[in-house]
């Protein structure tokens, strides 16, 4: 069995990257705090790799390891949130990023309807209120909610 440490690391740097080089179509400076962010999670999954792969003995005694349910989960989890970044252009922010919370939710397992919607609809709007409001950074226009203009 591999650590979740190895497997979550290799995970978080593709996506850290990924965000990294998209960030770079923003422009105007909306650019800075994505890749900054993603910079520092690139150096931090970095870091857990190393420790996790080649200082085993650092590793916290009694961290997990990942059995098939746990790759398959983790796999399901990575498809989906590639299938979200495909979908937020020709979607729209908000409705892709809801539906990405509430589906990655339910594919971890995580069954309290009613917290996981109002949380979703909740951190969907402070973020969009964030990026539109405080960075003035334009949001793609959302099919779902553009409907009720």
């Amino acid at each position: 069995m591999v650590s979740k440490d190895t497997i979550s690391s290799i995970v978080v740097f593709l996506f850290s990257l990924s965000a990294y080089v998209l960030a770079a179509d923003f422009g105007g400076g909306a650019e800075l705090f994505p890749r900054g962010l993603a910079i520092l999670m690139m150096v931090a999954s970095a870091a857990m790799f190393l420790r996790a792969v080649f200082w085993p003995l650092m590793v916290p005694e009694g961290t997990p390891k990942m059995d098939g349910i746990d790759v398959r989960r983790t796999a399901a989890c990575v498809l989906i949130t590639i299938v979200y970044v495909a979908l937020i252009v020709p979607v729209g922010f908000a409705t892709s990023s809801i539906a990405f919370i509430i589906v990655i939710a339910y594919a971890m397992g995580y069954r309290n309807h009613l917290a996981l919607w109002l949380t979703a609809v909740l951190f969907v709007s402070a973020l969009y209120l964030l990026f539109v409001r405080v960075f003035h950074t334009p949001l793609p226009e959302d099919i779902v909610f553009g409907m009720f203009h």
